[in-house]
């Protein structure tokens, strides 16, 4: 009798579920004037995490266009920190 694993359909890579990466837009006063800071986070299952990723830009109208295609703006959530413009995913 084979062994069950040797019997077990190949996993869909595509069905993995990876993380998803979400950025968040900061309006954040730099020297005297507002400057616009978009940073990526990582978010998964169980854990959300930083990554090096990081756009900015005078105007937020500037730096929208620098954000990846295919994202929508979710809005923010009232309980982020007033820093917090908008959250793309």
């Amino acid at each position: 009798m084979p062994c069950a694993a040797l019997s077990t359909p190949p996993v869909n890579a595509s069905a993995i579920a990876l993380p998803k990466g979400v950025w968040v837009i900061y309006r954040e006063p730099v020297a005297g004037s507002d400057r616009y800071v978009a940073r990526k986070f990582l978010c998964g299952a169980v854990f959300t995490f930083t990554t090096d990723d990081e756009l900015s830009a005078d105007t937020l109208d500037e730096l929208r266009p620098l954000l990846p295609s295919g994202l929508e703006n979710v809005g923010r959530h009232e309980s982020d920190p007033a820093s917090v413009v908008e959250i793309w995913c």
